[in-house]
């Protein structure tokens, strides 16, 4: 066996750095579209600006942790080294890669890649799928002769890529097999955590990383830094995707990579996995471990140079639902990700929705009569309860002409907070769903109440919410994303209309979140009950919801956003009600009250990643001034 020395001089990961052009040249091509003075310059000028300011920062923050954070020493691998030896369990890792036709510069790159892991109890395995280039075969050969961890086959006719990873996985004879494309790369560490969390978590079945993008030059781009496991994520995209490790039994079980499937064969293989094991066998390890090449044949690129991708996702996502016995369809969201819409059961379930308000008014009368007319949901109640007496006389008369059987007012909790007044209401409820609507909703999007109802109805489900929107377009709040800046902010508050694509199609696609705004938001009725219903000791609703939802985690729910479904608020966007930026807990005792009980969710919430951070309401690398060191690559 061939063992390489360790030097400082192993410069494999660390790539060459280029300066960033990208932003320059949307400059200049946007220039050329939209000229000065143009009236799609004026509709499109704060989207573009946004973007461009956007993607310069997050890379330059890139850059700077890489340098920072991301140059193995060789104390670095001296330590590891030790703590290698120091493993109670020293697992063997089969690196699964099917070869067809690569650059030859490529695949050389990503077999030292794995020559060069500091962790040295693997094996790779090769398969060839009838390459037709002569000197594929020829490198294989030479890397073979050199290493007796590197095993191949040679297929004799082309199967196309599940059936060489089939080949490759029966070569495999670890206990885990990783994944690895033949024209990417592993961080020198990759195994070395990956070996890392098997011992400290031997029951784990799927461990996965962040990752990055490699360009043609070798420079690193564009990092997915990614939550920690998200169930309902899963269903919009492939969020496992690269760093992917499976334990190989699994795997075989299942029958591994399903023919037919090319394209999204991983995605495939893993929801099918998933079926067979719970969500806390799945780990993540948040550092990115794996740089997947941008290349023309690559959907690094864009999913376009591959769009039978798409469509084999849609199928293996149909699929695995229909294999849990779920009613309900996928479609395609735009180019990047799925939407899993379910079924209603019938008969529906009944639904009440409370709304607080301080006080009766005409505006907030015609609203409610807005609401009732846009949502036709039947079983609905809406109770809406009112804090302080002394209404208009116009007020009054606009609410007898509310003429709507689902709807009734409480005058008499005057008395009460906020808090107990809704878990008195609650308690008197006999609905199976509940729901909260603050009085300043202006519009719903059609459907909105059945959308919602379809998943909170389901077992798992907690909290469940809509994307909230300004009046004149951009986001609001997709989600709140906790310890950031401060305590809690909305996740893409200030986001155009037009970027719903925004890190990676979170904007877009269903996705769970730790705690969700007080706008709009729908839970079973004993659930809300199992939990202990609003705090009494907090005073604003952003913290009364915060400490709800989190008491929902803690029971094992998930609460979501279904970003598809959207709630306007009235309210428009400008630079007074910007709160990207803003901690949305003001208030100094429920600052108090949060840190001390929720302080461990704050401190890392596991929907989001301790990486990144917000910048005006989008996700960011986490500037190396403010970043926590225990978290990159801490050994």
């Amino acid at each position: 066996m061939v063992k390489k020395q360790i030097s400082n001089q192993d410069n494999s990961h660390n790539l060459v750095q280029l300066p960033l052009s990208l932003p320059s040249l949307l400059k200049q091509l946007y220039a050329r579209l939209a000229p000065e003075g143009s009236q799609r310059r004026a509709v499109t000028y704060q989207f573009v600006r946004q973007f461009v300011n956007h993607f310069r920062i997050s890379e330059r923050n890139y850059r700077a942790w890489i340098r920072r954070f991301d140059q193995m020493s060789v104390a670095d691998w001296r330590k590891a080294l030790q703590q290698i030896d120091q493993m109670e369990i020293k697992p063997l890792i089969s690196i699964l890669m099917p070869v067809f036709n690569p650059n030859l510069g490529y695949l050389e790159t990503a077999i030292n890649s794995v020559q060069d892991q500091v962790y040295p109890n693997w094996e790779l395995c090769l398969a060839d799928d009838a390459s037709t280039n002569e000197g594929v075969r020829g490198v294989i050969k030479k890397f073979i002769d050199e290493d007796d961890r590197i095993r191949v086959v040679f297929r004799a006719e082309n199967g196309h890529i599940s059936a060489a990873s089939n080949s490759a996985l029966a070569l495999a004879r670890g206990e885990y097999v990783a994944l690895l494309d033949h024209d990417d790369a592993l961080h020198p560490f990759a195994l070395f955590y990956v070996a890392q969390t098997i011992n400290e978590h031997p029951e784990c079945g799927v461990i996965y990383s962040d990752e990055d993008k490699l360009t043609k030059t070798g420079r690193r781009v564009e990092p997915y830094y990614k939550p920690d496991f998200d169930p309902d994520l899963l269903l919009g995209q492939n969020m496992v995707s690269h760093l992917g490790v499976y334990q190989t039994t699994l795997v075989r079980d299942v029958g591994g990579f399903r023919l037919g499937l090319e394209g999204s064969q991983d995605y495939d293989l893993l929801l099918r996995v998933i079926e067979k094991i719970n969500s806390h066998k799945v780990w993540h390890i948040p550092q990115v471990l794996y740089h997947w090449r941008i290349t023309n044949q690559s959907v690094a690129t864009s999913v376009d140079v591959k769009p039978y991708a798409l469509e084999a996702g849609q199928k293996a996502l149909q699929d695995h639902l229909a294999n849990q016995g779920l009613e309900a369809r996928v479609k395609k969201v735009r180019n990047f990700g799925y939407r899993v819409q379910y079924s209603l059961p019938n008969p529906r379930p009944s639904v009440e929705v409370f709304i607080c308000a301080r006080t009766l008014t005409n505006e907030l009368v015609d609203g409610i009569d807005a609401l009732m007319v846009s949502t036709p949901y039947q079983p609905l109640k809406i109770t809406m309860c009112i804090k302080e007496s002394g209404h208009s006389q116009k007020a009054m008369n606009s609410l007898k002409r509310l003429l709507d059987p689902r709807f009734r007012v409480e005058f008499s909790l005057g008395n009460l907070t906020r808090g107990v007044a809704l878990n008195y209401l609650v308690k008197q409820s006999d609905a199976e769903i509940i729901g909260f609507l603050d009085e300043s909703i202006h519009s719903v999007s059609k459907s909105w109440m059945e959308e919602l109802v379809a998943f909170v109805v389901r077992d798992g489900f907690g909290m469940v919410g809509p994307q909230l929107r300004y009046k004149n377009g951009p986001i609001y709040s997709s989600g709140i994303v906790l310890g950031s800046n401060g305590i809690a902010n909305y996740q893409f508050n200030s986001l155009a209309r037009e970027a719903k694509n925004a890190y990676f199609g979170w904007a877009s696609l269903v996705k769970g979140y730790s705690a969700l705004p007080h706008y709009c938001t729908l839970t079973r009725r004993q659930r809300f009950h199992q939990v202990g219903g609003f705090s009494d000791e907090l005073v604003e609703p952003a913290a009364k919801f915060v400490d709800l939802c989190l008491k929902m985690r803690v029971l094992g729910c998930r609460n979501v956003v279904v970003s598809d479904v959207e709630l306007t608020l009235n309210q428009n966007f400008g630079v007074d009600n910007d709160y990207g930026s803003e901690d949305i807990i003001q208030n100094p005792s429920d600052r108090d009250y949060l840190m001390q009980h929720w302080g461990e969710w704050i401190n890392h919430d596991p929907s989001f990643n301790p990486n990144l951070c917000l910048h005006k309401g989008k996700p960011i690398v986490k500037p190396p001034t403010v970043a926590n060191q225990g978290i990159s690559y801490e050994m």
